[in-house]
């Protein structure tokens, strides 16, 4: 969706200007822009859609995760959700998985949203809640109680929305953690000393990169699999500022990685020799 300034908001098959912004140098105006890309969602009432009803992303009889320090915590909340979703607003046409990394910033201004995949029906909480979550975890709690204040949202939120996201992200948010602490701490002498090999760091253009991800979206098409490098990683890999962080993660959710950077290392290096990477 293209937001022109002084327009109305228009859907849009092309290319937009602008990239996701994960890392803020200004996290006030940051989430300003944030706020105008919801706002830019069409306000369209459910009777006027032929779009599904939202439906939560978690199993309510699914096992606490294993990294969690408070397993009960985590099966009383679930039992809770699985009793009613926490009140929200009229329900209406959302976008059901917005947030900073599907939001495009141009020269520093909202441009445009992308990923529409799962557009449904659903109080504006739910747009919100992802929001307010995943912002939290790319800056602090005070920047999305923030963000919370320039939304419709502000007067009424139900923290259970919070509680929601986590429920959503739990299942996987322990290998997400794993993965990001290896490549946060990953380095080039680890590398050659777990591979035994020589190595060296190969700087590659982002014009290049751009070229290799329209032609991963080209091989995704044609062969039905989804290649290393596209157009939805490229965003992310351009994205100024862009690194892997963990220590949020572990800081205020006590998540610890049960596979330390020698191990993890070991591992792949393995598993990339055995696929002929190496």
């Amino acid at each position: 969706m293209n937001a022109d300034i002084g327009a109305h908001p228009t859907a849009s098959r092309g290319s937009l200007p602008g990239r996701p912004e994960l890392r803020p140098r200004d996290p006030g105006a940051w989430i300003r822009q944030i706020a105008a890309g919801l706002d830019a969602i069409p306000t369209i009432p459910a009777g006027r859609l032929k779009f599904g009803a939202f439906v939560p992303w978690f199993d309510p009889d699914r096992a606490p995760p294993e990294w969690s320090r408070v397993p009960a915590a985590w099966t009383a909340v679930r039992a809770r959700l699985d009793l009613a979703l926490p009140c929200g607003g009229e329900p209406r046409f959302i976008h059901r998985d917005f947030h900073p990394g599907n939001l495009l910033l141009h020269r520093g201004r909202f441009s445009g949203i992308v990923d529409w995949t799962q557009a449904s029906v659903g109080p504006p909480e739910v747009d919100v809640s992802r929001t307010r979550v995943e912002i939290a975890m790319l800056s602090d709690r005070a920047i999305a109680d923030e963000f919370l204040q320039h939304t419709e949202c502000a007067a009424t939120y139900d923290p259970l929305w919070d509680a929601l996201v986590a429920c959503e992200l739990g299942p996987w948010s322990h290998d997400m953690l794993a993965f990001n602490d290896l490549g946060a701490r990953l380095t080039l002498e680890g590398v050659r000393a777990t591979s035994n090999r020589r190595g060296r760091i190969v700087r590659i253009p982002l014009a290049i990169t751009r070229l290799a991800a329209f032609g991963g979206d080209a091989a995704g098409i044609l062969f039905g699999t989804r290649a290393l490098i596209n157009s939805r990683r490229y965003a992310e890999l351009a994205s100024e500022g862009f690194v892997c962080r963990v220590d949020r993660l572990r800081d205020r959710l006590g998540i610890v990685a049960e596979i330390g950077l020698t191990e993890g290392l070991a591992d792949a290096s393995t598993w990339y020799r055995r696929e002929g990477w190496l």
